[in-house]
Parts: C-alpha cells; sequence; structure tokens
C-alpha cells in the first residue's frame, strides 16, 4: 500500500483504525485491547485520545497469528474471559450493528464460535469461546483463526455480513472504497 492502510480515510474523513477503536470502545465487554504491529508509532499516535488498550506485538513479521497470540496472552492474564473477538480494521464496511449481532448470538447460542459470513466464507470478525484459547494460540504464519472456524463448522453459528467480503488490501481497492458513495 505504501502507507500503513490503517489510516485511510473514510469519506468523513475518519481513519479506519479510529472507526474501529470507537466501535471497540463503545461495547459493553470486560476488556478491550487494540493489537498494533508494523508502523506501531504512528498507527499509536492516531489513537491517543481514544482511551483504547494498546499493546505492540513485536513479532509481528511472522503474520496475524502473533497478533492473535498477543491478545490471547495479554487478555487471558487479566481475567477469567468467556470468549474473545477479533476485528480486523481493513474491513470498512465493518460496522456497531454487525459487532452487537455477534455478540448477541454468541450469549443466546450454544455454538463455541460465531463468526462473519459473506459470499460463501466464514470469517472477521468472530468470536471464540474460551475453550478455543489453547487452539488459537496454536495457530502459526499469516493465517488467521480461520482454519479453526472451518475445523469447527459444527460449533460455529453466523452473522451475515455481505459487505465483509471487502477488504482494503491494494491500491484498487482504496480507489473502490473512495468511489463508493454509501
Amino acid at each position: 500500500m505504501g502507507s500503513p492502510k490503517q489510516l485511510i480515510k473514510d469519506q468523513t474523513g475518519i481513519s479506519l483504525i479510529r472507526k474501529i477503536g470507537s466501535m471497540v470502545m463503545s461495547l459493553q465487554c470486560k476488556q478491550k485491547l487494540m493489537v498494533l504491529g508494523s508502523d506501531h508509532e504512528t498507527i499509536q499516535s492516531e489513537l491517543k485520545d481514544t482511551g483504547i488498550p494498546i499493546i505492540v506485538n513485536r513479532e509481528w513479521q511472522t503474520g496475524i497469528s502473533s497478533s492473535i497470540h498477543c491478545a490471547v496472552h495479554t487478555l487471558t492474564k487479566v481475567n477469567d474471559l468467556e470468549g474473545l473477538m477479533f476485528l480486523v480494521c481493513d474491513q470498512p464496511y465493518l460496522n456497531q450493528k454487525i459487532i452487537e449481532s455477534i455478540l448477541t448470538k454468541f450469549q443466546n447460542t450454544s455454538r463455541f464460535i460465531v463468526a462473519s459470513r459473506y459470499q460463501g466464507f466464514i470469517g472477521t470478525p468472530a468470536l471464540f469461546h474460551s475453550s478455543f484459547f489453547p487452539n488459537l494460540l496454536q495457530l502459526t504464519g499469516d493465517k488467521g483463526a480461520g482454519k479453526i472456524i472451518n475445523e469447527n463448522l459444527s460449533k460455529t453459528a453466523v452473522v451475515e455480513f455481505e459487505e465483509g467480503i471487502f477488504d482494503i488490501d491494494t491500491q484498487e481497492d482504496l480507489k473502490r472504497y473512495i468511489q463508493d458513495t454509501r
């Protein structure tokens, strides 16, 4: 991308990282945490007045699994948590309604994972019951928790999030996002 995609601004001038941080801070959860990796100093300055707790993943080069490990290790030290939800900021159409739908479904289902479904794909945002924390800590490389979800579909409930298929990974994605008038 040439610069941190977390700092991309939407049509209202709010960065993707700040938008996701605001959504997280409005949730009624025991713990909240933002994991930053590459360019963490620059990105952290964008969040300085949000109040969201931040940790730096010093192993970010090894892939997203290391950020998942950071979150699990940090949050499970503090409290006995029922589950952890993982969000990414490069899904620009993520909104509060989707996040709250995942939380509500988790509270009202006997399933141990609640994930988003878009165009047949099941992925983030996703919430994992604490019984899956050891599985999350076994992830390696640049693959997220999709493997765990796919291996446990019978234990997974879904929330529809069709716009979740779009994420910003390239300059072309960014151009499409900027041109969108939603």
